[in-house]
């Protein structure tokens, strides 16, 4: 799915009208509709017994739609008008005839009681459900206003509403900063293409479940605008290439894996089965001889070497789970640079993220950093890498000349190239030691077989690594071990490309 700023949805609205004749206004109206319809889809418990819907909404685009939700939930008999209420911040003028007006008097035709913002009205919300938030747009650069902030906080205050958003929550944009006022919602309801802001680590838990509205551009249209990309597990496995029934393991790729050190020898075998279970033909881990006979007595099918004297030749590299930051291993980072310098991918995790932070790649490199990482990457204090982030990690990876995937309860992409994509996580199954080391595992084995392939993407090859542990972790409702899930890896990859 393309995702593409406030600014590029307001420029697609326009070559919508100008270019294929959608009309601006019928564009509103089918967006409410479309949107009251996905709603009631998604959430239909909640809107069984005419519940009383309230409607809060600013002088923006996104309160325009709102009043057309809340018309549109009356028009089709989901809730009654005298359950129905609208709550503005300003009247339109009587010789206005735009979008926000015309919804706003639709309303008033047909007896929706409407409501002048004042901090009275929160009374309204005792016997209230549910709440269409239209506070504010994304396009909304600019701070909110006083009567906005107001709105933010009562809405905020009142934890038995239910409270689906329009666009974004109120109070996200591009400039929004943690402890800035933000609606949380329960939901997110947004015309595809959304903007890319719903995804950001800091915005994406206060939108709730994000529910895509499609059917109202023209897909050609939306793919003529630049934007990220969002991907799921369905949209991204066909970007890997499928194991032909006449592989071996050579040519399914080889991996080779440095990790672990005393007290996280569990590092090293989680990376290593990630590499199996995305479908690695063989796998060799070298670990300190310190910990070799605990890990090589549990290896499996996985080769175990406490040194790297003996000739091999891996498709990909990764180095860091557990690794430890000790003397010696600036040395071995080293000989893996000159490996990297000849096209072998590179993957860096964890301790090797640290050492690495002095270094240029040649673009055949993958960093997998999880927050407090980045921030030591970017030589910056971890608080500070909150701000922007987004820009900063698109920025490293221009710096870097390396692929960037940024671990957290959403995973973002960036390449050196400027290329960006997003993959929404929000499953707190994942937040458990281990299963950031499983996911390295899982880009080297892509990186490995596309490599052996003769064409390998490394930007690509994390985005389907993310899709497919987020997808993985879904089958899971109880607290697990990284092995149990590498178990549901298999099968999904198996699925996918066997």
């Amino acid at each position: 799915m393309k995702l593409i700023s406030a600014n590029s949805a307001k420029l697609l609205s326009v070559e919508a009208t100008n270019q294929w004749g959608l009309n601006h206004f019928a564009l509103i109206e089918a967006a409410g509709r479309l949107s009251a319809d996905a709603v009631v889809k998604q959430f239909p418990e909640h809107f069984k017994r005419n519940p009383r819907v309230i409607a809060f909404c600013g002088h923006e685009t996104s309160a325009s739609c709102t009043m057309v939700m809340l018309r549109s939930l009356i028009l089709s008999g989901v809730i009654s008008v005298s359950q129905a209420a609208l709550v503005i911040t300003k009247l339109p003028v009587r010789t206005d005839r735009d979008v926000w007006s015309e919804s706003f008097h639709a309303l008033v035709k047909m007896f929706v009681p409407c409501f002048l913002w004042d901090p009275s009205v929160y009374r309204l919300l005792d016997d209230t459900n549910i709440l269409l938030d239209g506070v504010s747009s994304a396009e909304n650069n600019s701070a909110l206003t006083e009567s906005q902030v107001k709105m933010v906080e009562m809405i905020n205050k009142n934890q038995k509403l239910i409270v689906f958003s329009v666009g974004v929550p109120s109070g996200a944009s591009e400039m929004w900063e943690r402890g800035m006022p933000i609606i949380e919602s329960d939901a997110t309801v947004a015309v595809e293409p959304l903007d890319p802001i719903l995804y950001w680590p800091s915005i994406r838990p206060f939108a709730g479940t994000i529910i895509p509205v499609t059917g109202l551009y023209p897909s050609n249209l939306i793919e003529s605008f630049k934007g990220p990309e969002l991907l799921d597990w369905n949209a991204a496995k066909t970007r890997i290439l499928s194991i032909a029934p006449d592989s071996y393991k050579y040519t399914r790729g080889v991996v080779e894996i440095r990790a672990g050190s005393v007290g996280t020898a569990g590092a090293a075998r989680i990376a290593a089965r990630g590499a199996q279970a995305a479908g690695a033909g063989l796998v060799r881990l070298i670990v300190d001889p310190d910990i070799y006979p605990v890990v090589a007595s549990s290896a499996d099918g996985i080769m175990v070497s406490p040194s790297d004297e003996e000739p091999f030749h891996p498709d990909a590299v990764l180095v860091g789970p557990g690794w430890g930051q000790s003397s010696d291993r600036n040395h071995i980072l080293e000989k893996c640079l000159v490996q990297e310098s000849h096209g072998i991918p590179l993957v860096l995790d964890a301790d090797a993220i640290a050492l690495a932070r002095s270094l240029r790649f040649h673009g055949n490199a993958l960093f997998t950093p999880h927050l407090g990482e980045f921030a030591v990457l970017a030589g910056i204090d971890i608080e500070d890498s909150r701000s922007r982030l987004i820009d900063r990690v698109q920025a490293l990876a221009k710096t870097k000349n390396a692929v960037i995937l940024l671990k957290g309860h959403t995973l973002c992409v960036a390449a050196p190239d400027g290329r960006l994509g997003f993959v929404d996580g929000m499953s707190p199954v994942l937040a458990t030691g281990g299963t950031g080391d499983l996911l390295a595992g899982i880009c080297t084995a892509l990186a490995a077989r596309s490599n052996r392939a003769g064409s390998v993407d490394l930007f690509s090859c994390a985005m389907v690594a993310a899709t497919l542990l987020i997808e993985a972790s879904k089958s899971f409702t109880c607290f697990i071990d990284p092995m149990e899930l590498a178990g549901t890896v298999a099968s999904l990859a198996g699925s996918a490309w066997l």
